[in-house]
């Protein structure tokens, strides 16, 4: 095998997951047929497999049908009740067999022959993703998306790691297993959406890792905003923040002091 892929998802956003396996199956099969699929379920695929709905139960047996373009695939039910993307990543990365990895969202999709030049490319030392996005506003068909006939806005990832920008981590990596374990991982403090992309891109460059940003341009799939968990998604994006600049020494950005402004407001 030349790779593994490390995908985490709810079930609550399993359209996007099946869309981006099936962009993936079509136009990346050179690589994905040759490399391992690490799904991590936030929440139990059984919810799918063992529902009364017919649509829920023709998901998961799409997943599964899909997954089989892989070489190798494992599904892995986190059960756990809160959006948690660092305690997500670092299960797939864990049970990932080789050293280069892709860790993506659920949400993304990549141009014919990224993940053949990212991987060739890809070496101890480094972290790849794009640099440039395009973040789709409404749902659209893979038809829509393949004649490119979706609303947009574009989007960039902040080579600075800006406070509030995306970054090397926000959604689509490729790094070494060796350079992830030596960052000592990602940090699970965050729970609930925000900071633990821009925490990572921190612990990366504290190890010297390089950062490479391709020209090619990524898709971020619409979703509704929910994490779905029962934490107060504001308050746990301001706890977060909080931590990050604290852990940091930085200081509060202006938008973000009415964040925790707002906060205090409420509770």
């Amino acid at each position: 095998m030349i790779s593994s892929f490390v995908i985490g998802f709810h079930t609550k956003r399993i359209h996007n997951l099946l869309q981006t396996l099936r962009f993936l199956a079509k136009d990346h099969k050179e690589v994905i047929e040759h490399s391992q699929l690490v799904a991590i379920c936030q929440n139990n695929m059984d919810d799918l497999k063992d529902s009364k709905n017919l649509e829920e139960k023709q998901q998961f047996e799409e997943f599964e049908s899909i997954r089989e373009n892989f070489e190798r695939s494992s599904l892995i039910n986190a059960n756990i009740k809160n959006m948690h993307l660092p305690y997500v990543t670092n299960i797939g990365v864990k049970n990932c067999e080789n050293e280069k990895i892709i860790i993506l969202e659920s949400d993304r999709l990549l141009p014919k022959g990224y993940f053949k030049s990212v991987i060739e490319e890809l070496k101890e030392g480094v972290c790849i993703t794009c640099k440039n996005m395009k973040k789709l506003l409404a749902p659209a068909t893979d038809q829509e998306i393949e004649k490119g006939s979706f609303n947009h806005k574009e989007e960039w990832r902040s080579e600075s790691n800006e406070i509030g920008m995306r970054n090397m981590w926000s959604g689509n990596t490729a790094i070494h297993k060796n350079d992830y374990n030596k960052a000592n991982k990602m940090d699970e403090y965050y729970v609930g959406y925000g900071w633990a992309d821009s925490d990572m891109t921190c612990r990366m460059r504290g190890i010297g890792i390089q950062e490479i940003y391709r020209p090619e341009i990524e898709l971020h799939l619409w979703h509704p905003s929910e994490t779905y968990g029962d934490k107060s998604t504001k308050e746990q994006f301001v706890k977060n923040g909080i931590h990050f600049c604290k852990k940091w020494g930085l200081n509060y950005p202006d938008w973000f002091k009415q964040e925790i402004s707002s906060i205090k407001q409420i509770f």
